[in-house]
């Protein structure tokens, strides 16, 4: 099956320019002006469009198996698709966990013909499934995650020695952890001082998940991903003093990278009065100078 995407403003890294894309098999075989039409099975018009590349979103949860009440694999996907996302890589916080080869394998048989764009699994990093790695990736899981605090699923959090032999198994093979940066102890205290204040509005939320919690976290992270030369990568980063680890490991050649959200882009403090509970995320919706410095990095 070959497709002609004719007449379009291909977006590519170095700029934007008036071209023709051919598609043969599901790959790009040739860019360029006036591609002859005979070439494809199906021609698209898309003059005065942009065309950019499929989009791949690295950090999903689509919740199947087990939890299909919050979201679905086939309506997660095609959501993705409507939106130029064509490639997901789905989180491990199911019900089962994707714990084992087995479950990666179970998963990825359950989810292929739901699935409306490409895909792929990563493994849960587990003091339970640390020794189980190797299996996962061999059964085609494409790197870990590691949940540091509470999440959904109730997963324990690994320990430092478990966050440690895998970081040097990572060094050894070239996978990546990613990780959820809150540190579970200093969670839970400051949620039961919250509590024990009596406060219940939105902003108690805030309070019992203070900048700490997330650089604690990713300071450990740091050091051990400096010390065992593993690739570390930090999810959904809400603290301005996050980027401080990162800045420190791009110095360094530390294999350290992160990411953020748009929520954590568009929204701060201030608007937890008019949106109540529906801004409640982990880690929290910080204070605007924590926004700030998140766009500006």
């Amino acid at each position: 099956m070959s497709l002609l995407i004719r007449g379009g403003k291909l977006v590519l890294p170095e700029g934007i320019y008036e071209s023709d894309v051919l598609i043969e098999d599901e790959r790009i075989k040739a860019i360029g002006k006036r591609i002859k039409s005979e070439l494809a099975d199906e021609v698209i018009d898309a003059t005065g469009k942009l065309v950019f590349p499929g989009a791949v979103d690295e950090h999903v949860h689509m919740r199947e198996p087990g939890l299909e009440y919050k979201d679905d694999f086939s309506h997660g996907t095609m959501a993705a698709a409507l939106g130029g996302v064509t490639t997901v890589i789905e989180m491990p916080n199911t019900v089962p966990p994707v714990d084992s080869g087995r479950t990666v394998k179970d998963k990825a048989e359950l989810l292929k013909n739901k699935a409306h764009v490409d895909f792929a699994l990563y493994g849960l990093l587990s003091d339970n499934s640390v020794d189980r790695l190797e299996e996962m990736l061999n059964e085609g899981a494409v790197g870990f995650k590691a949940f540091l605090g509470p999440t959904t699923g109730n997963l324990p959090p690994p320990s430092n020695a478990t966050i440690y032999k895998a970081l040097k198994l990572s060094r050894a093979l070239g996978f990546p952890i990613a990780f959820h940066a809150e540190d579970d102890s200093l969670v839970n205290y400051f949620v039961n001082e919250v509590k024990s204040s009596g406060r219940k509005d939105a902003l108690a939320h805030m309070l019992s998940r203070p900048p700490i919690t997330e650089e604690m976290a990713v300071m450990k992270i740091y050091m051990m991903a400096k010390d065992t030369g593993g690739k570390a990568h930090i999810v959904h980063i809400s603290s301005k003093g996050t980027l401080d680890y990162l800045r420190k490991a791009k110095e360094e050649g530390v294999r350290l990278t992160g990411e953020t959200c748009p929520h954590y882009l568009y929204f701060d403090s201030s608007h937890y009065e008019r949106y109540g509970s529906y801004l409640k995320v982990n880690p929290p919706i910080r204070e605007a100078e924590h926004r700030e410095a998140l766009l500006k990095a």
